[in-house]
C-alpha cells in the first residue's frame, strides 16, 4: 500500500459511519471499475442545472472571468 493510500485511510477513519460507508462504496466502485450510479440527490442536481441552461440562466466564460477579477482585485 502507498503511502498516499495509508494517509487516505487514517483520515477516512475519522469520518462519520455514514460519511465511511459512501466512501467504501465509491472506493469499491473505481476498484471494480464499474460505473457510478447516480443518487436520486445527484440525478435532481443535474436535472435542475440541465433546466436552467435551457432557460439560460448561466454565465458566460467572459462573465465568470469579470467576476472572479472584481473579487481578486
Amino acid at each position: 500500500m502507498t503511502k498516499a493510500l495509508n494517509e487516505a485511510i487514517a483520515k477516512a477513519k475519522l469520518l462519520s459511519p455514514s460519511e465511511q460507508d459512501e466512501l467504501a462504496q465509491t472506493i469499491s466502485a473505481i476498484v471494480d471499475k464499474s460505473v457510478y450510479v447516480l443518487s436520486k440527490e445527484e440525478e435532481a442536481d443535474i436535472d435542475e442545472g440541465i433546466a436552467e441552461i435551457e432557460r439560460g440562466e448561466f454565465f458566460t466564460l467572459e462573465e465568470v472571468r469579470e467576476r472572479l477579477a472584481k473579487h481578486r482585485a
